[in-house]
């Protein structure tokens, strides 16, 4: 008897053994893994009509977007998939993608609002939380009831961030205990200016960056500087194209000509969008050009308003094209038209050739 434990004690201090130097390379693999680069999509707001506010997204486009995403095979990591890949070196989905919502509105759980259009694609987003103006029952905004409720269905996860109102009072530590009063859960992120405690991913509103960190000094455990912020731009995105034919030079078709107005223009500070022209059955485009100006120092600035981009089309194009707009890393589509061969317009500059005297043809009469 007194045998046979010591046998099982042995076999488990084995096992015991075996598992921890699995978990010790798990971590050993995870600490050399590359920083994973993984878009974080963030909207303002999503409306029936944005205007031309460029933060406020149009409903219709939004949801044009979110199919986008879900037919390129994009997929939403929960908090709890980043941290495995962090932690132990679980590969991460092959396109992961993070969505954000800057505005807690009230019409983001309405029944077809956001959440709706989210959980159609089985996607989930993290929302940026004013607990404090929830507290106060700021109009407009979600309540506590909405946010306790959304957050058991888990389409939308809470980002505590700072008061919007000028007298705020709440430190972010502050409204990350005032969430867990209220909801009875700790939130999926925060969202402020330096790394806080209570949530697994933090979302540097001053950089522009999200990071997933876990633990504290030299514990920490972040994918450092993986996460590369990408604000949708609102805003009405009714640009005009026109494809213009050139008589002249036989290497090309002619040019194709865009414009966009005011609600189309990228905020202060923000990247040139970029234009894609596709060919009849051809997943290369034949126009890859930026929508902007080159500044002095070489870098670039996205073009004005109104201001009219144009970029060459190669000789002999299969018809019909298709033109796209893009943001600068080509991951949300702002504008799609189809172009038919004979929606091209001649060139106003181009004139007849005027043939020398030798090359003119004499045509004797009968």
């Amino acid at each position: 008897m007194a045998r046979s434990r010591r046998r099982l004690a042995r076999v488990l201090s084995a096992l015991a053994v075996l598992v921890l130097a699995l978990a010790a390379a798990a971590r050993f693999r995870a600490a050399g893994l590359p920083d994973a680069r993984i878009p974080v999509l963030r909207w303002g707001a999503v409306a029936d009509d944005p205007g031309d506010d460029p933060a406020t997204t149009a409903k219709s486009l939004f949801v044009d977007q979110i199919s986008d995403l879900w037919n390129g095979g994009f997929e939403t990591p929960s908090p709890f998939r980043l941290r495995l890949y962090a932690d132990w070196g679980r590969p991460l989905p092959e396109a992961p993608v993070l969505l954000r919502i800057g505005e807690a509105r009230a019409d983001l759980v309405e029944t077809n609002g956001v959440e709706a259009i989210l959980a159609g694609a089985g996607f989930t987003a993290f929302v940026d939380l004013p607990c404090e103006d929830v507290e106060a029952g700021a109009p407009g905004l979600l309540s506590w009831d909405d946010v306790r409720a959304a957050a058991k269905r888990g389409t939308l996860r809470f980002a505590p961030c700072a008061s919007a109102r000028t007298d705020a009072a709440l430190s972010l530590e502050q409204a990350v205990a005032l969430f867990r009063e209220r909801v009875g859960s700790r939130p999926a992120a925060v969202s402020g200016p330096a790394p806080s405690g209570g949530a697994p991913i933090l979302f540097y509103d001053g950089e522009g960056v999200g990071h997933w960190c876990n633990g504290r000094g030299k514990h920490a455990r972040c994918i450092r500087g993986a996460l590369p912020s990408i604000p949708v731009l609102g805003g009405r995105h009714a640009f005009a194209v026109e494809l213009r034919q050139d008589a002249v030079d036989p290497a090309l078709f002619g040019t194709i000509a865009v414009s966009h107005p005011s609600g189309a223009n990228p905020p202060p500070g923000g990247k040139p969008l970029v234009l894609l022209v596709y060919q009849k059955d051809d997943p290369m485009p034949i126009v890859d050009e930026t929508l902007a100006e080159e500044r002095g120092d070489g870098s670039l600035r996205p073009a004005d308003p109104d201001e009219t981009v144009e970029a060459p089309i190669p000789a002999a194009p299969r018809f019909p094209l298709e033109v796209c707009v893009y943001d600068d890393t080509r991951t949300i589509l702002y504008f799609r038209r189809t172009l038919f061969r004979n929606e091209a317009k001649r060139d106003p500059s181009w004139r007849p050739p005027v043939l020398a005297p030798e090359e003119r043809l004499e045509i004797e009469p009968l």
